[in-house]
């Protein structure tokens, strides 16, 4: 009998066994959203790199955009905008 309580408490180490399980249970269920955010993360990607394509090769300094002459255009250069990719917002207001 005393050899008996001389022995570790199996509970505590099967809580801990029971906790790791519950965890690696949870992320499993996680899975099919991950799967889905990752997939449409891989489609955005071409799309990206499509319109990026796109927006460069429509350059500021041969366009032809309404209330925009030269100087502005002169102006919009100076501060780093040379194509249609470095419009990042446009304020209609």
């Amino acid at each position: 009998m005393n050899r008996w309580r001389r022995l570790p408490d199996p509970s505590a180490g099967l809580q801990q066994r029971k906790s790791e399980l519950c965890r690696a249970k949870q992320e499993l269920l996680g899975l099919p959203a991950v799967r889905a955010y990752e997939l449409a993360e891989l489609n955005k990607g071409p799309r990206q790199t499509q319109l990026t394509r796109f927006l460069e090769r429509h350059r500021i300094e041969v366009a032809t955009i309404p209330g925009i002459g030269p100087t502005r255009k002169a102006r919009l250069q100076a501060q780093g905008i040379d194509d249609a990719t470095d419009i990042t917002s446009v304020d209609a207001g």
